[in-house]
């Protein structure tokens, strides 16, 4: 488990497939990540987890207080030698305006670099949802560029925003100790 202040992370499990198969058939989500999908079954979902389980890392994300399930976040190594991956965050409603996600972000972002000593880390953000832009940047994230017009969604091409932290960087912009010196024993 990795505990932030707010939130704690924990590895995805099979009991979590029910909380999946609402996050993945909820077309409000679907819209803001820029996914054009059908519904899944539950079945579906829970062959998914038994097919991609063993590649890259997934986690639940709980409010420490209410212990409740916040959103879903998950991390993959992209490149073993240049020690870069991807990450992926999303949040439930009840989630939004609480720092829920900035305390995620920064608590997996910590450990990345920290524990695992990744040097890039990278995601990708539709260029209309703002507040996963807004997240990324306000966590020192840093817009690189874009894939133009790449994804359709309701009747018009958006661009595929791509934003990413180096580990230099991060020790520089990062400005609260409790993540600096988090995962570090």
């Amino acid at each position: 488990m990795l505990k932030g202040k707010k939130i704690y992370l924990r590895a995805l499990e099979m009991n979590d497939m029910d909380f999946m198969f609402s996050l993945v058939n909820n077309q409000e989500f679907a819209y803001w990540e820029g996914k054009n999908e059908f519904p899944i079954s539950l079945k579906q979902q829970q062959h998914w987890f038994e097919k991609n389980y063993k590649t890259g890392y997934r986690f639940i994300i709980y409010e420490n207080d209410t212990n409740e399930k916040m959103g879903y976040m998950s991390f993959k190594v992209t490149d073993d030698i240049s020690r870069k991956g991807l990450i992926a965050i999303k949040l439930v409603e009840a989630a939004r305006g609480k720092n829920i996600g900035t305390d995620g972000l920064k608590t997996m972002t910590s450990f990345l670099f920290n524990k695992m000593n990744l040097n890039r880390l990278y995601t990708h953000i539709i260029d209309y949802n703002k507040a996963s832009l807004a997240l990324f940047e306000k966590c020192g994230w840093t817009i690189e560029g874009a894939e133009r017009q790449s994804i359709y969604m309701n009747d018009a091409y958006h661009d595929n925003i791509l934003l990413a932290m180096i580990k230099q960087e991060y020790i520089g912009k990062e400005d609260d100790d409790f993540y600096l010196s988090l995962f570090k024993f």
